[in-house]
């Protein structure tokens, strides 16, 4: 069973390494061709969690800012809705009892994941007998990896944005304000920082 474990997932590697290049560079495409609409989405989005607390904070209800943490849900592979969790935590982090939190919807990013994972399919079945559907499961899982570093990757290049929005300007923060980006909640690393105690007057320092 455990050679065949193995069997399985060396052939899909070199399978799915392939469609991978071909699917990041179409998701590189269409992120360029539809920069502006992205980019309107992404602010829209944040600033709606952003003033969510904001209301909080202007009836006592929610403390000054310090994380901003977007994280993958690996279960929205499996639904077919892949989206990223936003969540907003005072200085207390995953202790804080007032949580703001909103998604983030990325089917841009993760389109390529289902054509890739059926073509999978079609050969793992010609190739091994018997292929279960949790197997295909588990594999779609972990491919599904390499389409959140891509996230991460297109994450960091729009929190400029965010960090000139009125929003974040007039919510009260903590600083230094850090960025995660990861699996969920304490999984995620520190991609920015942004406050005086991060860098000088409050400069964008870059954690990665």
């Amino acid at each position: 069973m455990e050679n065949r474990r193995r069997q399985i997932f060396q052939y899909s590697s070199s399978v799915l390494a392939e469609r991978f290049e071909a699917s990041a560079r179409l998701i590189h495409q269409n992120y360029m061709q539809k920069r502006v609409a992205i980019e309107q989405d992404f602010l829209n989005t944040y600033s709606q969690v952003f003033s969510n607390a904001i209301r909080l904070q202007a009836v006592g209800r929610k403390q000054p800012v310090q994380w901003i943490c977007t994280s993958y849900l690996r279960s929205s592979i499996l639904t077919g809705d892949p989206k990223l969790h936003i969540g907003l935590y005072d200085a207390s982090f995953v202790l804080d009892k007032s949580e703001i939190e909103g998604y983030w919807h990325t089917g841009f990013l993760f389109q390529c994941i289902r054509e890739d994972m059926v073509y999978l399919t079609q050969q793992l079945r010609k190739e091994f007998t018997h292929v279960m559907d949790y197997e295909i499961k588990d594999l779609s899982i972990q491919y599904s990896q390499l389409f959140f570093a891509l996230a991460e990757f297109i994450y960091d290049d729009l929190i400029p944005l965010l960090i000139e929005s009125p929003c974040f300007l007039d919510m009260e923060k903590a600083a230094p304000v850090h960025f995660t980006f990861g699996e969920y909640l304490d999984r995620g690393r520190i991609v920015y920082s942004y406050g005086k105690e991060a860098g000088e007057d409050g400069i964008l320092l870059n954690q990665g």
